[in-house]
């Protein structure tokens, strides 16, 4: 008798994806689709989105992205598409056609109950396999932000 091999995703499956309306990363090989976010959710977005871009075009720190923007980090053989992400000036090499192709400077994540477990367990494991160095958790039920830096 022979085991069903699992189906393995590559972090780059995520650029052939559809556009339905959902989310498709791929974390350590296997494949997860998110819902589009509630209204919450899009207003920490939202709120959060404003504050850092004004931060960030008043100092000419970099390029602040949102959903969905694909990224593909190799190290953790994962391609995910975070809530907010951050790349500084002296990393603009990684930003592609596609999206953002190694580790972004920050990674923000806004909690939904549908992602809650998986934004802090694989992906914030995969975030620092990618030495990923700045993790934020936003929790807006709560109001709370949670700062991981490696």
């Amino acid at each position: 008798m022979v085991a069903p091999r699992r189906v393995r995703f590559l972090p780059t499956d995520i650029w052939d994806t559809p556009e339905d309306g959902n989310r498709y990363e791929v974390i350590d090989g296997d494949l997860y689709m998110t819902p589009p976010p509630a209204e919450l959710h899009q207003r920490a977005s939202s709120a959060l989105f404003a504050i850092l871009v004004s931060h960030i075009r008043q100092h000419k720190l970099g390029r602040l992205y949102h959903a969905p923007t694909g990224v593909v980090l190799e190290a953790a053989g994962s391609g995910v598409q975070p809530d907010l992400l951050y790349v500084a000036n002296e990393h603009q090499g990684i930003i592609s056609e596609r999206g953002i192709e190694d580790a972004p400077d920050l990674v923000v994540e806004i909690l939904s109950p549908s992602t809650a477990a998986r934004d802090r367990g694989v992906k914030m494991r995969a975030y620092a396999t990618a030495r990923v160095p700045h993790y934020w958790i936003v929790d807006p039920t709560e109001a709370t932000l949670t700062v991981m830096h490696w």
